[in-house]
């Protein structure tokens, strides 16, 4: 139950200035830190332990099962290789393949001994051994593959040459038959035939008949002995193993049917043929042990097989012995952790209401709220409201900081008082210092400046800047005649004229320097320029301003006038590219007093 607003302790917390009670705040804190860190520790050191055991002995057991079973799978698949191995730097390759997964598997046995213990990874050592006797069965197997490959080359050569030599005896004959044949086909198909010729051409090509037969059968034996070399089973190749030994026969029969001095002189090579085709060291018999080979290895790969799929039995079980470790670990963390979960959330509930309640009673509603009202006030007396309420002094941080917002106050009045009497004089300072004093038009500092600007606005826009130069005629006469004070009314006159007729917020009337003036028209073209100067002129004249020395008996004035569009191109070198247009505007008011003053010129 929080205190009431009149009870001893209340007032004498409410007393407490701001480093008072932020030393009260910060001491409940603190020991507010201690109580919920201590809790934080004993819970970390609590489930550190439960979670030291699963890091230190249950996931290193089960990575070791896992690196094991891992290793074994990749033993078998390096020795999966060997039975496709059809080159001595294939053989290489593969057995140091091999070489290195059984180095790693012996690392990952010896490792799951050390994490399991010795019975535990008895079996899939023993499995490990009967996969390494099957690789030294495919290494064998390899190295006899390799011997059958070199003798079924060193069989393809003798084929090759055998079928080359068959070539050189009996190419000629078979084109002396086909050429003997292209004759007696032609004579025949003549409308008298020369029988007797063609009997005797037939006589001379009948033994080479035969001939062209047997040298078919014997590219057909060759052709398909080097098919059978690549037949992929055992059934290929006994039909393959048929088709040589019935064209063999053939072949034989068409032999003995040549004339007797051709067949001595093919029959060892037919033999040689005959031999390397259906011999126990042909082609056919080494494609049949090679495949019987492959046969062999194909089953020890199955073999293989059977024992990864044992070892990552055996892992699977090892593996889930060491989850359930690792589940019934976890469990006792998450109940540890809950427990204490609890516990630290309740300290920290009652801690952190506790914290609420003072800073809201004390802080918020006492300390904050003085606060807010030295704010404010500063704020206020900052903005120059200076009739605010001010809050109460004090002896506290905050009664002292009350006190001093009064000074602050006091003498924010009278700076506000100073900077308002400042503020008038620099007004008044500034318009001195862009404006002419008698006539009230900007002066020819204003005048340079803004030419200035307007130049280099006019040079970026690319559009037409005019300049009009006035002089009063015979000005010097008038005050002659009249006296500077006269003279001085008559330039307020042609100013006032001036502030009529350039009206645009964007142009500019100046006084240039004793009776000459000068205007800035923004936009503005040589027309349109001379239009205003003569409108300027005229209206000059109409007031009719007494002028006993002037031919027109008033005062008239002379303009020069100039306009153009600035360039980038302008020479710059002697001087400024705006001086260009005043000297332009000059020259012109020097060409319209020559030529009889009261009138506008164009410069160009």
């Amino acid at each position: 139950m929080f205190l009431s607003t009149d009870s001893p302790l209340r007032k004498r917390v409410a007393a407490l200035g701001i480093r008072a009670s932020f030393l009260l705040g910060i001491t409940a804190m603190a020991v507010f830190m201690i109580l919920v860190t201590a809790i934080a520790l004993l819970t970390s050191t609590l489930m550190t332990r439960g979670v030291g055991d699963i890091l230190d002995n249950r996931l290193p057991s089960t990575l070791a099962s896992v690196n094991a079973e891992k290793a074994v799978d990749t033993l078998a698949a390096a020795g999966s290789l060997l039975v496709s191995v059809r080159s001595s730097q294939a053989r290489e390759t593969a057995f140091a393949r091999v070489a290195r997964a059984q180095s790693d598997l012996q690392l990952a046995l010896d490792d799951l001994v050390v994490t399991q213990g010795a019975d535990s990874a008895a079996e899939v050592i023993r499995l490990s051994h009967a996969l390494n006797l099957n690789l030294e069965n495919l290494r064998a197997l390899a190295d006899q593959r390799l011997s059958l490959i070199d003798e079924q080359i060193a069989a393809r050569g003798r084929l090759l040459s055998i079928l080359q030599a068959f070539q050189q005896n009996l190419t000629h004959r078979i084109r002396i038959l086909e050429g003997d044949s292209d004759v007696i086909r032609l004579l025949g198909s003549r409308s008298e035939p020369p029988t007797q010729q063609i009997a005797a051409l037939a006589t001379d090509t009948a033994p080479l008949i035969p001939l062209a037969s047997f040298y078919a059968d014997i590219e057909s034996v060759g052709g398909r002995l080097l098919a059978a070399g690549q037949d992929p089973s055992a059934t290929t190749l006994a039909l393959s193993e048929q088709v040589v030994e019935a064209t063999l026969s053939n072949a034989r029969e068409t032999l003995q049917k040549l004339s007797s001095d051709l067949a001595s002189a093919l029959q060892s090579r037919f033999l040689e043929m005959q031999e390397l085709s259906t011999g126990s060291e042909g082609i056919i018999e080494l494609r049949r042990s090679e495949l019987t080979l492959l046969e062999t290895g194909e089953n020890w790969n199955q073999d293989n097989q059977r024992i990864i799929n044992q070892v990552n039995a055996e892992v699977d079980s090892l593996v889930n012995q060491e989850l359930a470790e690792i589940d019934n670990a976890g469990e006792a963390v998450a109940w540890t952790g809950q427990v204490f979960l609890i516990l630290l959330l309740g300290i920290t509930i009652t801690g952190l209401l506790g914290l609420a309640a003072f800073f809201y009673f004390h802080v918020i509603r006492h300390l904050i709220d003085r606060i807010s009202t030295l704010s404010n006030a500063m704020q206020m007396i900052a903005a120059g409201h200076y009739d605010v309420a001010l809050p109460p002094e004090g002896n506290d941080e905050l009664g002292r900081l009350g006190r001093a917002v009064h000074t602050f106050r006091d003498v924010g009045q009278s700076t506000a008082i100073r900077e308002q009497q400042l503020q008038i004089l620099n007004a008044e300072l500034e318009k001195l210092s862009i404006s002419d004093a008698l006539t009230g038009l900007a002066n020819r500092r204003c005048f340079d400046d803004v030419l200035n600007d307007e130049w280099e606005r006019a040079m970026r826009s690319q559009q037409p800047l005019a300049v009009l130069m006035l002089d009063v005629d015979n000005f010097k006469r008038y005050n002659d005649r009249y006296g500077h004070l006269a003279g001085d009314q008559c330039l307020k006159h042609i100013a006032t004229v001036l502030k009529d007729r350039v009206y645009r917020s964007t142009d500019l009337a100046a006084r240039y320097g004793g009776e000459e003036f000068v205007v800035i028209l923004e936009n503005c073209v040589a027309d349109d320029a001379v239009n205003i100067a003569q409108q300027i002129r005229i209206a000059v004249a109409n007031l009719k301003i007494t002028h006993d020395a002037a031919i027109e008996q008033v005062v008239t004035v002379s303009i020069g006038a100039a306009a153009m569009v600035p360039s980038y191109t302008e020479d710059m070198t002697q001087e400024k590219p705006s001086d260009t247009l005043l000297r332009m505007a000059d020259n012109a008011l020097y060409r319209a007093k020559v030529a009889g003053r009261n009138r506008v010129e164009l410069g160009t």
